[in-house]
């Protein structure tokens, strides 16, 4: 007579697969809930600033000023490239 009450490797496999199922859930769930999160986060950084540049654009037209989108700076500093940064000197012994 068979014992009926063995714990065979094909039971223990289940469920490790069924665990290691669960956990993949749990895990996925979470990040589409962060990313869920982030997007909105994102989203509404953009309607902030869009909406800081319709206000600063009115005021700007109104006191005769050129807006920032349309505006160019003759500046010579705006004109010249930035200067480049000196190259590292070589470590002795190297």
């Amino acid at each position: 007579m068979k014992n009926t009450s063995d714990f065979g490797p094909g039971t223990g496999a289940f469920v490790a697969f069924l665990v290691l199922a669960i956990v993949l859930w749990l895990l996925m769930k979470n990040m589409n809930a962060r990313l869920r999160r982030m997007s909105y986060a994102d989203r509404d950084e953009d309607r902030a600033v869009a909406q800081a540049q319709e206000t600063s654009e009115p005021a700007a037209a109104a006191s005769g000023m050129p807006s920032a989108a349309g505006a160019e700076d003759d500046s010579p500093a705006a004109t010249e490239p930035a200067p480049e940064e000196p190259e590292a000197e070589p470590r002795p012994g190297a």
